[in-house]
């Protein structure tokens, strides 16, 4: 386990969104729409870019950290 920097927001961010896109809480800022198909397109680009946000302020005032060489698990706290 390891603490994530600044540098590394958006591939961290990215692991997230990616684990996320089907989760039915962080869909509801971005779609009404079938919940059980992933996000694809614009809806996704609102999500990823929600994801970043939420992952660059947790690493300015709080923590994220990871394992594995590519981002294979991300936590924010």
């Amino acid at each position: 386990v390891r603490q994530v920097t600044m540098s590394e927001y958006v591939q961290a961010a990215d692991s997230l969104a990616k684990a996320f896109a089907k989760d039915e809480v962080a869909r509801y800022m971005v779609d009404m729409t079938d919940k059980h198909e992933v996000l694809t397109g614009e809806l996704y680009q609102l999500h990823f870019a929600m994801m970043k946000y939420i992952t660059a302020a947790h690493i300015m005032k709080g923590l994220g950290t990871t394992v594995g060489p590519n981002y294979d698990a991300v936590a924010l706290w």
